[in-house]
């Protein structure tokens, strides 16, 4: 039991809605995390945090600006991989072919 010295920590839940704005008016607007995190109410540590996330996350909508995940950069090679393999693979059969054709 707590003594009435000691108060509740209570963990506030924003809405996704709240983070996207508060997180636009960072990113967007160019107000500083400290400032934003003032008037909005909000402690830095966790505007800091969905500014981090928001910028890690955003990058990997965008394959082409050369941010791969790791899985994507994997798949990638795996594909290049079995390209190859199909490439030597048909030439093996033209070759099998050529020398069959031969012995008869």
């Amino acid at each position: 039991m707590k003594t009435d010295g000691e108060k509740e920590m209570k963990k506030n839940v924003y809405s996704a809605e709240f983070k996207r704005e508060a997180i636009k008016l960072v990113l967007g607007e160019g107000v500083p995390v400290s400032k934003a995190s003032t008037e909005l109410g909000v402690s830095v540590s966790a505007l800091g945090k969905w500014v981090r996330e928001y910028r890690s996350k955003c990058a990997a909508f965008f394959p082409g600006s050369g941010n791969l995940s790791v899985e994507e950069r994997q798949v990638r090679e795996l594909e290049k991989k079995v390209r190859r393999l199909e490439v030597e693979r048909d030439i093996l059969k033209k070759a099998t072919a050529f020398f069959a054709k031969e012995v008869l």
